[in-house]
């Protein structure tokens, strides 16, 4: 039997990748809160609104929409990782209209129809096919559904991912290249490619928006580069390279060096917010 079209992500999320996103869960929510916030700006959630969260990792993005929809709505957190999927579920076990549910998206059998909306923080840039994926979400979704999306913008547009790379490149070689368009945090880079993904999908009134947010790790810049070890561009050179301790500290103290320009004001980041509509 052939493998599900995205099984490479589920094994890469539900092993020591997806147990250092848990571990690092606190630092990951405190700088990336502003995606949350652009997020649910643009979703405008009402009072027993439906909603399904694709690649909901570690449940950030469930939990502030639990609380804006309230007992009456319904937030459905799905993901392709079962660890990930439990840390959300743990997490939001005090809201009652909150549920999990473990999938690929890509070609999940929903177990409910008729949703608001779907969104996601990050997690709809590893599909295999993304139109694919977007068609299959749409089933999920009502007559007239929205899916509102953030996924990162081009690597030369967000220092926190290309400093990382640089750095870590730079003291144990260049990682093998990932062609442009395959799945990974890059997926959806190209503002262009990503629409056209889901004009194929059939959806309607497709909108991209480039938005600049910052980011800030609350113990500062260095605490930030040491993060930068863990997760990230530069754990994946560490980790391709089989990098030693040694390896590592200077990988951190030279991030430092690269993010320290960037004072407490914190680092600049560009977000692509992709919407669309089911018709």
């Amino acid at each position: 039997m052939d493998n599900p079209p995205n099984s490479e992500a589920a094994e890469f999320w539900s092993g020591p990748s997806g147990q250092s996103w848990i571990d690092n869960q606190a630092e990951q929510d405190a700088i990336l809160f502003p995606v949350v916030d652009v997020i649910l700006s643009r979703a405008d959630l009402k009072s027993g609104d439906r909603v399904l969260d694709i690649g909901c990792g570690t449940g950030a993005l469930s939990l502030a929409c639990g609380e804006l929809v309230g007992p009456s709505g319904h937030v459905l957190a799905c993901d392709i990782s079962e660890p990930l999927l439990t840390r959300t579920a743990e997490r939001s076990a005090h809201l009652a209209q909150n549920s999990t549910f473990l999938a690929d998206a890509q070609i999940a059998d929903w177990p409910d129809t008729g949703f608001d909306i779907a969104v996601s923080r990050f997690g709809v840039m590893f599909f295999s096919n993304p139109t694919a994926a977007f068609a299959n979400i749409a089933r999920a979704l009502k007559p007239g559904g929205r899916m509102v999306f953030a996924a990162w913008g081009p690597y030369a547009s967000n220092p926190w991912w290309m400093i990382p790379q640089k750095v870590a490149a730079n003291r144990l070689g260049q990682p093998p290249k990932v062609p442009p368009h395959s799945p990974g945090p890059m997926g959806l880079s190209d503002m262009d490619w990503a629409l056209d993904q889901f004009r194929d999908a059939g959806l309607q009134d497709v909108r991209g928006e480039a938005v600049e947010i910052t980011m800030r790790h609350p113990e500062g810049n260095d605490a930030m580069a040491s993060l930068g070890t863990r997760i990230g561009p530069a754990r994946r050179v560490i980790n391709h390279f089989s990098a030693t301790a040694d390896d590592i500290a200077a990988i951190e103290s030279a991030i430092k060096s690269e993010l320290a320009p960037y004072g407490d004001a914190g680092v600049p980041a560009t977000l692509h917010l992709l919407s669309a509509r089911k018709g």
